[in-house]
């Protein structure tokens, strides 16, 4: 694991930028809304997707599958911006993981 840890340069403040970007990721940063005015004279909004190549770094990161449907749609999903930002939490020490039941270390030592 050492040699994973060197060669890409892992550290906790690495981990930390990354989940950040995962966490802190808009929708507005890979989508436009434009709304026109139809023939009938109604607005109505149409969602566009940005130019991969205008999208900043940080959302291509949080970008977590891009597929394009029978109808010709392209979907994009983005990574979960919850777990992101509680596992940044508890990198943080932010949020503690939930204390173990001690009856249960008992048991689980009583059946080994």
């Amino acid at each position: 694991m050492q040699i994973a840890v060197d060669r890409y340069q892992i550290t906790a403040e690495r981990l930390a930028d990354t989940m950040a970007r995962l966490a802190f990721t808009d929708m507005r940063q890979l989508v436009d809304v434009v709304t026109s005015t139809g023939k009938d004279g109604r607005s109505r909004q149409e969602i566009r997707m940005k130019d991969f190549n205008q999208i900043d770094a940080d959302a291509h990161q949080a970008i977590v599958e891009v597929k394009r449907l029978a109808t010709g749609e392209i979907t994009v999903k983005l990574a979960d911006k919850r777990q992101a930002t509680m596992d940044l939490a508890r990198l943080k020490g932010w949020v503690a993981e939930k204390p173990v039941d001690a009856r249960q270390l008992v048991m689980l030592k009583i059946e080994r």
